[in-house]
């Protein structure tokens, strides 16, 4: 705590947060004359934000998923502040430096991070292997419906070249029945 910043999280974990505040003077007279020492009121304003932004975001949010969101809210609040306190300044840029786990809790940090990815892994290989099962399946229903409708088509043009041909013979039938029996068989 001497060292790094320490805040809590919205989901009570412990995180180090190191924050830098780029600002610009915009009323001399207030920045001087309201505040004893305004640049004192600029670091609480600051550290303010910072403790109350942790304690809005829960800690994967902080470190991991949403680190742009915990700055750009870290800089809304310590604009908020500062205008609220007209310190006469105008605030530039509010950059998070580091959010980091405690030291001592950083093997248990890392074994959360490398649980994630081990987990996105598997995901990722389970949706790669549906989308290839899927894939391989549709292929096969098209493969089967296309033999199926060519063997139809095939099997119509059997028939029908079949009754054509009966139909060739039946008058043939109709004027000599022996004599087309004993041709034919």
């Amino acid at each position: 705590p001497a060292v790094d910043g320490y805040v809590i999280t919205a989901d009570r974990n412990i995180i180090h947060v190191r924050a830098t505040l780029y600002y610009h003077v915009d009323d001399p007279m207030s920045y001087v004359f309201n505040f004893a020492a305004a640049s004192n009121t600029v670091q609480n304003a600051l550290d303010n934000a910072l403790l109350y932004t942790a304690a809005h975001f829960n800690v994967d949010a902080a470190l991991y998923s949403d680190r742009a969101g915990f700055q750009e809210a870290v800089q809304q609040r310590v604009s908020d502040l500062t205008d609220q306190e007209q310190l006469g300044i105008v605030i530039d840029q509010c950059t998070v430096d580091g959010i980091v786990p405690p030291r001592q809790l950083q093997s248990v940090f890392d074994q959360v991070t490398t649980s994630r990815e081990n987990r996105n892994k598997a995901l990722n290989d389970a949706y790669s292997y549906t989308n290839q099962v899927l894939n391989q399946a549709s292929a096969q229903a098209t493969t089967i419906t296309n033999e199926a409708a060519t063997a139809s088509r095939n099997y119509v043009k059997s028939i029908t070249a079949e009754a054509k041909r009966y139909n060739g013979l039946l008058p043939q039938y109709k004027l000599k029945p022996a004599l087309f029996e004993q041709q034919t068989f």
